[in-house]
């Protein structure tokens, strides 16, 4: 397979969609988080009221601002 370039925009966009799409299905199945059933509700049921606490995102949140500080050679 040969190497894929891809110009700024097109990159950050790509990048942006792939963190919007984990916070929207974080903050959306966070109420339902280990259920082992068949779910069906509403759009109306399934949007959240307020901010929802989620650790799936709360510690990548953490290591990104780690990223920005100090760059990819952190160590832990």
């Amino acid at each position: 397979m040969g190497k894929i370039v891809l110009d700024y925009k097109t990159y950050y966009d790509k990048v942006l969609g792939g963190w919007s799409a984990k916070f929207i299905g974080g903050s959306i199945g966070a109420p339902f988080e280990g259920q082992k059933r068949l779910l069906e509700y509403t759009l109306e049921e399934l949007t959240p009221s307020g901010v929802v606490d989620n650790d799936d995102t709360d510690f990548q949140i953490v290591w990104l601002r780690v990223l920005q500080k100090y760059g990819y050679k952190t160590s832990a």
